[in-house]
């Protein structure tokens, strides 16, 4: 006599199989996914990094060139304009989206209204007064690369300010289209 299976013990197989073929596609396109996702967001993050590093080291040069040329006695009032001021608008125009000098007492020398100390994160502005050079990531929308050092020899700080925004959206798209293909890949296993 041969055994006869009951039909549905094939079926529940079937079931089985291609639930743990969905799973394992599931699987393979998320790390697939998450890592294509992570190598992209640190080389261009590492990017932007270095060129703002670049950027910022360049116009440190230039700030310092520029400060040595300003006579020492040179008189500030209400009625004359400071001649830093004109040197945090060639700052600006040389690639940062804003400058920002604090002066000898603290004072803050902005290239746009709105702009001081506060705007700088608080662990780079602690760094910088402590001597050091570095820079760090604003939290809040939209994002900035802060670059900050003292300007040596004259008593300064200053702080250049690089968008993220476009960065991050690059991110946002690169993250949208990974997740597409990931479910794209899970509906074809299912399929």
């Amino acid at each position: 006599h041969a055994v006869m299976q009951p039909r549905h013990h094939g079926l529940s197989l079937r079931i089985r199989i291609t639930l743990a073929f969905v799973g394992a596609a599931l699987l393979v396109s998320a790390l697939v996914a998450a890592t294509t996702y992570l190598l992209a967001e640190r080389y261009l993050r590492t990017q932007r990094v270095d060129d703002a590093v670049q950027q910022s080291l360049a116009n440190m040069r230039f700030a310092v060139e520029e400060l040595l040329r300003l006579p020492e006695d040179a008189e500030v009032s209400e009625f004359v304009r400071d001649p830093r001021a004109d040197l945090v608008d060639s700052l600006q125009a040389r690639g940062a989206q804003e400058v920002l000098f604090i002066l000898p007492g603290g004072d803050p020398l902005p290239s746009s209204f709105g702009l001081d100390i506060r705007s700088v994160p608080g662990s780079l502005s602690r760094a910088v007064q402590e001597g050091n050079v570095g820079y760090a990531f604003t939290s809040e929308a939209p994002r900035q690369l802060v670059f900050g050092s003292p300007i040596p020899g004259q008593g300064m700080d200053a702080y250049f300010f690089y968008p993220l925004g476009d960065l991050d959206q690059t991110l946002l798209v690169l993250l949208r289209v990974l997740v597409g293909v990931s479910i794209a890949a899970v509906v074809l296993a299912v399929l």
